[in-house]
């Protein structure tokens, strides 16, 4: 009996949360081929970040090794945060989502942008369609939600803090049935690919870990600096522009209705707000397509009651000062 009800809930929750009627509602009040449209592909673009951003990253890095400290220097070190985090955005759309290049391609370019952004592509392409599938119910595995106290969202703002809540050390219990991170990351890990990925890694990192013994200064100003104080803080902002604030049950409202404005598309690319609700929609919506989308589908958005907001000082404060509860709707 106890497990009919969690299973009838766990439908319920599904079925709430389903966004086949938010996409069929959107292609009826834009036209097919507006969607069809905005799903159209770029390849010169998508090939100009997987080629441009190794560059950007290396070229970051060079200025940080040779240059003294300063506010060009300061500006430099909070930009590669956000490089190193733009790696993470690329595994996400490029290769687990699309799969630019090709199956094989994608894998492999996946598990270099997550050697840079410490982010397991394999076990993160698992758990993220998961996300998808369920998003804002207990079979959600994003890991956010489980940041219920302050002292624990002031410790993600650290490379411990965002560690430890990564790999679900924070997790509060699911309802019976439901599947634990735990169990969802031994899940991804039974994937062939995953083991060779762990290799790679690993060779990877002892690398690293060489080349800063032997006092390379690009590997450790350029890089481990800048991963371990700017990209955890930078990372915690995307959080709160992604997921802090939603409406419970209601599809259209699966995100932060955030309006991004050109810094922040780039700097979260294309990926943050209201960009990151149309993509939750619509997955398959290529990053230069977003602020079109968000444009068109706006007033919809809005007539459907999903909240607006304008100001991330607003979001912060709710999140990290008066410790709203994550994935609900705010007062």
């Amino acid at each position: 009996m106890e497990k009919e009800s969690v299973e009838k809930e766990q439908a319920e929750q599904e079925q709430a949360h389903d966004m086949s009627r938010a996409r069929l509602t959107i292609t009826e009040e834009l036209g097919q081929d507006t969607i069809l449209r905005l799903h159209r592909e770029r390849p010169a673009l998508d090939w100009l970040v997987l080629i441009g951003l190794p560059i950007l990253f290396v070229a970051n890095g060079t200025f940080l090794t040779l240059h003294a400290h300063g506010w060009a220097w300061r500006a430099v070190f909070v930009l590669q945060g956000f490089v190193l985090l733009s790696f993470g955005y690329v595994m996400h759309e490029l290769c687990a989502h699309r799969q630019v290049g090709g199956k094989r391609f994608s894998y492999w370019y996946g598990v270099f942008a997550g050697i840079l952004s410490f982010l397991r592509s394999r076990e993160y392409r698992h758990l993220h369609m998961d996300h998808h599938r369920y998003p804002g119910t207990d079979r959600d595995e994003e890991y956010k939600q489980d940041l219920d106290k302050l002292w624990k969202r002031w410790l993600f703002l650290t490379p411990i803090g965002l560690f430890l809540a990564s790999r679900g050390v924070f997790h509060k219990p699911r309802p019976p049935f439901f599947p634990s991170p735990k169990e969802a990351f031994q899940a991804a890990r039974r994937d062939r690919a995953y083991g060779i990925e762990i290799i790679v890694r690993l060779i990877a990192y002892v690398t690293i870990g060489v080349l800063i013994l032997l006092d390379y200064k690009w590997v450790s100003r350029g890089f481990i600096v800048p991963a371990l104080i700017a990209l955890p803080i930078v990372n915690a902002i995307r959080v709160v522009l992604e997921h802090s604030e939603t409406n419970p049950g209601h599809p259209f409202h699966c995100a932060t209705y955030y309006r991004c404005r050109l810094p922040a598309r780039v700097l979260f690319f294309w990926d943050a707000g209201d960009l990151h609700l149309i993509h939750h929609i619509f997955p398959a919506i290529p990053f230069y397509h977003l602020t079109e989308a968000a444009r068109l589908m706006r007033p919809l958005l809005l007539r459907e009651g999903v909240r607006e907001r304008r100001s991330i000082l607003y979001l912060l404060y709710g999140f990290f000062i008066v410790r709203r509860p994550h994935r609900t709707l705010w007062a």
